[in-house]
């Protein structure tokens, strides 16, 4: 969860191990099931605490058709340096989110479709480079794809990444840099 103090703590009682990145203050709270602890960016965090958020800087064309890796050139911020954020040279490691710490994992992403044009688009978490869920579907112009889920991994070698796909269109269709585009991910349990 992104977004204002304001609105962060409009949720009361929030989930054992939730987190938010509060915009106004920039800092992250998490929830311990009754109320939010907050911790400045920059300051020192519980060290079972492994959480990432990226978004764009720069917006992302995708061919009129097929499937292609999301680049994500922005950290707000990287709790256990797990995730790599992408240098501009679009390498295959970049843009990837490979924890350090076997367990449960919720993961949520967004993708903003600037176009005019109606098409058929939508995100996909991918595991290890191979499609592992996916997300909702955005048919018409100027609209928003999205995934929820959680997902296991070893702690060693398990990778995720957001792929998009487009089909139905004969155009060129962007991943804008808007707020509602971005990839982001906790720890939620041990395994």
């Amino acid at each position: 969860l992104v977004d204002t103090y304001a609105n962060i703590i409009l949720i009361t009682n929030p989930q054992s191990g939730t987190l938010a990145y509060d915009t106004t203050n920039g800092r992250l709270l998490v929830g311990n099931g009754t109320n939010w602890t907050t911790y400045p960016i920059g300051a020192a965090t519980p060290a079972s605490i492994l959480a990432f958020h990226a978004t764009k800087n720069a917006v992302q064309n995708l061919s009129a058709t097929g499937v292609a890796k999301v680049y994500w050139t922005v950290e707000t911020f990287d709790y256990g340096t797990c995730f790599a954020i992408d240098d501009g040279s679009h390498g295959a490691t970049m843009s990837r989110f490979t924890p350090n710490v076997a367990g449960l994992y919720q993961f949520n992403a967004s993708l903003y479709y600037s176009s005019s044009t109606a098409m058929y688009c939508g995100i996909l978490l991918y595991k290890n480079g191979t499609k592992l869920y996916t997300g909702s579907q955005a048919t018409s112009a100027y609209n928003v794809s999205q995934i929820g889920v959680i997902a296991a991994a070893n702690g060693s070698t398990d990778y995720f990444e957001i792929y998009s796909y487009i089909s139905g269109s004969s155009n060129v269709i962007d991943i804008a840099t808007n707020f509602a585009s971005y990839f982001c991910g906790y720890k939620i349990a041990n395994t």
